[in-house]
């Protein structure tokens, strides 16, 4: 049986075909560097809005992604990996001020939603630390 993780790793989108993907997409004047400092932003708001509140997450110890990092995985398996391009996109016509970009940011609102929904049905609830107050229990 292969390891659920290897399987994750498997169908997981790498840093730089991501960005080759949007550049074929949608060509725009942006830099790598701003690129995958935006994946990065999004990747960090999965980890911290999705992944640290559920079970097997398969984030813990990541750090932001550099220029060096093309070979990485990102966190987002597919079907969802489409979440990238939506992202990229929105953060380009936001930041070109483009007209489209109200249209935009909903679909990356939809894709990044989906895959929220996934992760929670498919993990559970991580166990919350107990915090006392004054060394004793709540």
């Amino acid at each position: 049986m292969m390891s659920p993780l290897l399987f994750y790793e498997e169908i997981t989108m790498k840093l730089g075909k991501a960005i080759e993907m949007f550049r074929l997409l949608c060509p725009n004047p942006r830099t790598d560097a701003e690129l995958v400092g935006w994946i990065a932003e999004l990747d960090g708001m999965v980890i911290r809005d999705i992944f640290e509140a559920r079970e097997g997450n398969p984030a813990v110890g990541w750090e932001p992604y550099t220029g060096e990092d093309m070979e990485r995985m990102l966190l987002i398996p597919a079907p969802y990996d489409s979440v990238y391009m939506d992202w990229l996109k929105s953060k380009v016509d936001y930041w070109q001020e483009e007209s489209g970009y109200s249209n935009s940011y909903k679909a990356f609102n939809n894709s990044y939603m989906s895959f929220g929904d996934y992760w929670r049905r498919t993990h559970r609830q991580a166990e919350r630390k107990k915090w006392h107050l004054f060394g004793r229990g709540c």
